[in-house]
């Protein structure tokens, strides 16, 4: 951490948001676009934003760049899986060459499955991405070694691994309380559960089946992170017409048994997302466990005080929650299971307190080693 005074401190352009959005404000496409189409981005965009202590303001793709290179002196970007091989990003490399400022890149990471290698085919666009961050980076932090092994492959030699910077958004998380909540669960000690609705992706759908039944089973409240669809359905509690296809699609996928219309009010009823990261982790604490294939929706309910299950099913999610020793399992393993109860998800569960602790000290020097060298005054 810097001792700079704030007078003298570079101000800092931060891409994103403070952590939240109101959709009845901005309405409901433009916030859902503002926050990535993702609410889960809310969750480390909040931790970063609350942590600099620099004087600082909100930019996006909108911004004009010659109006935030005159204003600013860094421009940081909270990252996340855009390293990508779906997405060309010349777009973000043609935005931050435009805004030519030194730029603070964390929590970058790679997207692909479990088992694949880390030669990742990337777009040209995304490797010129890569290459523009790293030109005006002293180092780039990563989610983790997958990550920094896939950069390494593209000429990108300069990173760090800090894991999500989310990972710091409480200074009263301890590996040994995670532990007993771990313990609890394994010996059917709950009550309040909630499950973090993953995707429909052809890969995952198996594991979301079985997870869908089990929240069924728990009576356990649904956070969605995105699928614009469902979040819209559960804004306006209404179903139009192109999201009551979707629902009837989905629906025949993991519960055939459910009429539509029963589905659609079980969403509605049961279900839930947030605008704001803060209170989505407050939330997300008072679970006995939460549960799904949604990383920052564990994180949320970790960084709360309580329990996040990690199902991890691809590079992403695995990492995170490798790097962080957070609690995971493997999709792999769900499947394996002739029934899933939340019980034997306990047991099957990966985790260590003390490499919790221990991971968590380091990850935390890198971080701040990244923030110090662009003087960033951060807090955690």
């Amino acid at each position: 951490m810097t001792t700079t005074t704030s007078l003298k401190l570079p101000r800092v352009a931060f891409m994103g948001t403070s952590g939240g959005v109101s959709f009845s404000r901005l309405g409901f496409d433009n916030a859902l676009n503002r926050i990535g189409s993702n609410t889960g981005n809310m969750i480390f965009q909040s931790a970063t934003w609350e942590s600099i202590r620099n004087p600082k303001f909100l930019v996006d793709f909108g911004t004009n760049t010659q109006w935030i290179r005159e204003n600013a002196d860094v421009l940081f970007l909270p990252a996340a899986n855009q390293v990508n091989p779906m997405w060309d990003l010349q777009d973000w490399a043609d935005f931050i060459e435009a805004v030519d400022l030194p730029t603070i890149v964390v929590g970058l990471g790679a997207q692909s499955t479990v088992e694949s290698s880390t030669s990742i085919p990337l777009k040209p666009g995304t490797k010129r991405f890569l290459s523009v961050i790293s030109e005006r980076s002293l180092n780039i932090g990563v989610r983790g070694a997958f990550t920094a092994e896939v950069l390494s492959k593209n000429g990108i030699n300069n990173s760090v691994i800090t894991g999500c910077p989310s990972n710091f958004t409480s200074g009263n998380v301890f590996g040994e309380e995670i532990a007993s909540k771990l313990e609890d669960v394994r010996s059917g000690k709950f009550s309040r559960t909630c499950y973090v609705a993953g995707t429909m992706e052809q890969e995952t759908r198996n594991v979301e089946k079985m997870l869908s039944r089990l929240a069924r089973s728990e009576c356990s409240d649904s956070v969605f992170q995105t699928n614009a669809k469902i979040l819209r359905t559960i804004f306006f509690k209404h179903a139009d017409e192109e999201s009551y296809d979707y629902f009837k699609w989905e629906s025949a996928i993991l519960c055939p048994e459910t009429r539509t219309e029963i589905y659609i009010n079980e969403v509605i009823n049961k279900g839930k997302f947030y605008s704001d990261a803060r209170t989505w982790i407050d939330d997300a604490g008072k679970y006995d466990v939460v549960y799904g294939m949604r990383i920052h929706g564990n994180i949320a309910a970790i960084q709360g005080g309580g329990l996040g299950i990690c199902i991890a099913f691809d590079s992403r999610t695995l990492e995170l929650a490798q790097t962080m020793g957070y609690p995971y399992a493997l999709a792999t393993d769900i499947l394996s299971l002739e029934r899933c109860r939340l019980a034997d998800l306990g047991i099957i569960t990966n985790f260590s307190a003390q490499e919790f602790n221990s991971k968590k000290l380091l990850l935390k020097n890198n971080l701040l080693n990244i923030m110090s060298s662009g003087e960033i005054d951060y807090l955690v």
